[in-house]
């Protein structure tokens, strides 16, 4: 019995430092990045207020859901970085007739939709 009340409250401890200590350590780690307020006393510490706290951290998860974006991003970078291809496309839609120009941009269209 004794065993099972220590493992629950070792549990329940390491639930309450995550709850309560990974937002905080997030909030001094952004505002020791972008600058803590410039402010004298007590006001300098609003920034520690549990509102604020968790608005900030709502924030960051927001975010973060922003990076599924991150693969297509990179995709594109790539495309565009590798001037060969670029260069080529722009050549053939030149060096084509309208028939085939509308041809090349549906086989780009798909290629970048299959990408």
């Amino acid at each position: 019995m004794h065993r099972y009340l220590t493992d629950a409250m070792q549990v329940v401890t390491k639930a309450v430092v995550v709850a309560l200590g990974l937002p905080y350590l997030i909030v001094i780690a952004a505002n020791t990045y972008y600058g803590w307020p410039s402010s004298r006393g007590e006001e300098k510490y609003k920034t520690l207020h549990p509102t604020r706290v968790y608005k900030l951290n709502y924030v960051v998860l927001e975010q973060l859901t922003l990076l599924k974006w991150f693969p297509l991003w990179l995709k594109w970078n790539q495309f565009y970085r590798s001037s060969d291809t670029v260069t080529k496309v722009i050549y053939d839609i030149y060096s084509l007739s309208k028939s085939s120009y509308s041809i090349l941009i549906h086989v780009n269209t798909t290629y970048l939709a299959m990408a």
